[in-house]
């Protein structure tokens, strides 16, 4: 099996794209997108510790 670079394959997703297009960015929009990234961080922690996913 051959070894592939998380950031490659990262990048070969569309739902790891950003959300948001560039724009002045107000306090609203900070906070939108500081939520964003939280929940999407947690979700990938919990993909990562679950049972199903130990080698």
């Amino acid at each position: 099996m051959q070894r592939i670079l998380s950031q490659s394959r990262i990048k070969d997703k569309a739902d790891f794209r950003f959300p948001w297009k560039r724009e002045m960015i107000t306090p609203v929009h900070m906070t939108r997108g500081s939520c964003n990234h939280y929940l999407r961080l947690q979700q990938s922690f919990q993909l990562f510790t679950t049972e199903d996913s130990r080698a």
